[in-house]
């Protein structure tokens, strides 16, 4: 089975020229949509009156020169915001890793009570200040299209998850053999015959038409009440589902400690986040 993961890491060389082969395929955008779709302003309409009427826009090749009408066409890498240019790396999409805390539900619907998106607003940005994090994280949450979960974890559950504004991406972690580990705490210990359970591609789950797909178990030696579980798909509270329905464990805490080969590292705390390299993320797909 071929999973899908993230790829290695490339040179700066590398990443120079790959910048330069996206700045000189770019198409020329309407002023007003090319600040409103980056989440600078909330909405077209007030891009002209924010940002046009207060001489906030000019070209990063004659810095004097005043954009005028919303609706000029220009090159977003030429474009500059208060005199700063965009930012090169969120101009076609972001891909955003979150810290998931507990105590909060992957949805948008307010009903649900405290959600993913309400914790991003007031997540700490790695390597960023505090001011410079907020304002980019804000910016993000006002991007069109919208950003959205690749995926959902349970309101319990903390650890890797995923936000973009790029829905073909979105369907491909959602669509193919992703490779998901989780760290498992049940409450009494796991028997060792659910390793092989589990790698048999036989347990059906209740409201499931179809057998999980074989999944890789690893009880930790020192507490047999722990574990770790590798998946390569994501089924409705899928890793609860097979610990209690297959063992008659009931899992305690639930952490997913990797997605698609993203991880958390070290010093990255529940509620934080980071900008990913959208473009070696889609790379894997061939997007």
């Amino acid at each position: 089975m071929v999973f899908v993961s993230a790829t290695t890491t490339k040179t700066d060389d590398e990443k120079n020229e790959n910048e330069k082969k996206k700045s000189s395929s770019r198409k020329k955008e309407r002023v007003d949509r090319l600040v409103s779709r980056l989440g600078y302003c909330d909405g077209r309409s007030r891009v002209k009156t924010e940002f046009l009427n207060r001489n906030r826009l000019s070209l990063s090749s004659n810095s004097t020169i005043e954009i005028k009408s919303p609706s000029e066409k220009l090159d977003p890498s030429d474009v500059l915001i208060d005199g700063r240019p965009l930012e090169s790396n969120e101009l076609d999409g972001v891909l955003i890793l979150f810290h998931k805390p507990k105590n909060c539900v992957c949805s948008k619907e307010k009903e649900e009570g405290n959600n993913v998106y309400d914790e991003l607003i007031k997540a700490t940005l790695m390597d960023e200040d505090a001011v410079n994090g907020k304002v980019r994280i804000e910016r993000w949450l006002n991007r069109v299209p919208e950003i959205n979960t690749v995926g959902r974890l349970d309101k319990d559950t903390t650890g890797v998850l995923l936000f973009t504004d790029d829905g073909k991406l979105l369907h491909a972690y959602t669509s193919k053999k992703v490779e998901k580990v989780y760290e498992v705490t049940c409450d009494k210990e796991i028997p060792s015959f659910s390793i092989s359970l589990f790698a048999s591609g036989t347990m059906k789950l209740s409201g499931e038409p179809k057998a999980c797909l074989p999944a890789k178990l690893e009880i930790h030696k020192t507490d047999a009440a722990k574990a770790t579980i590798t998946l390569s798909e994501g089924k409705f509270h899928q890793v609860k589902k097979m610990f209690f329905e297959g063992l008659g464990c009931m899992v305690t805490e639930l952490h997913r400690s990797s997605f698609a080969g993203f991880v958390l590292k070290d010093g990255f705390e529940p509620g934080m986040c980071e900008l990913l390299d959208i473009t070696k993320a889609r790379e894997v797909f061939n997007l």
